[in-house]
């Protein structure tokens, strides 16, 4: 049992990973570039992370739904949602 234990214990602590050189970025600039030609274009900082929307790779409701959608209620009055999802994880902010 204690084998069984020291071994869970060694894989769980070479998965870890340190991934300081992400977080030093300079995040601004990874966003896309302003523009008034209406280029489908979409970045956001949120917590010093940047979110720029893409195919999500697959799962949920929807695997085909892009990266940003905007949801209303039928009579267009109780609420809106505005979705933002990274494709690349399933992180998501509603």
């Amino acid at each position: 049992m204690k084998t069984i234990i020291l071994t869970l214990f060694l894989v769980a602590l070479t998965s870890c990973s340190k991934q300081d050189s992400i977080l030093q970025k300079n995040t601004t600039a990874q966003l896309p570039p302003e523009t008034q030609t209406g280029a489908n274009t979409f970045g956001v900082t949120i917590n010093s992370k940047v979110y720029i929307p893409r195919d999500p790779t697959g799962g949920g409701i929807n695997p085909s739904t892009k990266g940003m959608m905007f949801w209303a209620s039928p009579d267009g009055i109780t609420w809106d949602e505005l979705e933002i999802k990274d494709g690349a994880s399933a992180v998501g902010f509603n």
